[in-house]
């Protein structure tokens, strides 16, 4: 996870991919809000 966005910071990103990168790392975090809850 900590090397997906250190990679998307060092990349120059295109408008769609940066839009589409946020919204991975948003999933991520769901997913983990989710994991933690459940645990």
């Amino acid at each position: 996870m900590i090397l997906l966005m250190g990679a998307g910071k060092t990349e120059p990103k295109l408008p769609m991919e940066s839009t589409l990168h946020r919204s991975m790392l948003h999933a991520l975090l769901m997913l983990r809000e989710t994991t933690n809850s459940v645990v």
